[in-house]
């Protein structure tokens, strides 16, 4: 039995060309979603401090990707793994961060590295609604994140918040150390800002004093004339013939054209 190699080589060669056709279109594919992916919004949320407040919490939504995140909606719920007190301390958390606007209604549209920030948690409240530290920092909550993109595509992105991950490890704001030294520098500041500030305007009331001082209205004119007038007549029934008066001549101000010529 004799081996036909041309039809051998052939099937090798179309065998070969299928699997580079194959290969080239996978690549293609695989590059096509990484470009597409590399445009896809990207939300991501997470719990945070306040720098100059130690007791304040809040929760930032931040769009991490290329691309905008439209009809953002954000929904927070308590951890399945909570018992009952654990859980209703988590609800009053949730009614907290669910004050504000944008957690009630959404977000139409929120454009790339652009955040949006919930209501403080305050430490220091009391009342029904308080909440301790040691409460908070056994709190899991679970927040749900739908958007869309430009064309429409849905994405749905799901977060465990674990509070108790920030203690220990993480710095709540500035120690008092630091932060009362850099609060009285800034008072310092703000106190020399507001003399500065208070100067200024006292010397552009005086300026303004004496312009109005230097100037004459029509009312203050004929006072003045008539007063002249009346002297003039007092004097010359006491024989006062020979006294004058001196007044004082009103200060001109150069215009801005007699300002450049002096100048030059």
């Amino acid at each position: 039995m004799s081996i036909d190699w041309n039809l051998l080589i052939a099937s090798f060669s179309a065998i070969v060309a299928s699997v580079a056709s194959i290969a080239t279109f996978l690549g293609w594919k695989e590059n096509r979603e990484l470009r597409k992916a590399q445009t896809d919004p990207f939300v991501d949320i997470k719990l945070e401090t306040v720098d100059y407040h130690i007791s304040l919490f809040r929760l930032k939504i931040t769009n991490m990707g290329k691309g905008g995140a439209f009809n953002l909606r954000v929904s927070l719920i308590p951890h399945s793994s909570l018992d009952d007190e654990s859980t209703q301390i988590a609800q009053r958390i949730i009614d907290i961060f669910n004050d504000s606007k944008f957690m009630k209604e959404g977000i139409n549209y929120l454009a790339s590295l652009d955040y949006k920030n919930t209501r403080y948690l305050n430490f220091y409240e009391y009342g029904e609604k308080a909440v301790t530290t040691v409460d908070f920092f056994n709190t899991i909550l679970i927040a749900r994140v739908e958007f869309n993109d430009l064309n429409g595509k849905s994405f749905f992105r799901e977060y465990e918040i674990d509070a108790s991950e920030l203690g220990d490890t993480y710095k709540l704001g500035k120690s008092f150390e630091e932060s009362v030294p850099q609060s009285l520098e800034k008072m310092q500041k703000d106190t020399h800002n507001i003399n500065q500030n208070l100067r200024k305007y006292y010397l552009y009331l005086e300026r303004k004093f004496n312009e109005e001082k230097n100037e004459w209205t029509e009312l203050e004119l004929q006072r003045e004339l008539l007063s002249i007038k009346f002297k003039r007549e007092r004097d010359k029934k006491l024989g006062r013939i020979n006294k004058t008066y001196n007044y004082k001549k009103l200060i001109k101000k150069p215009s801005i054209h007699e300002l450049r010529k002096q100048n030059q």
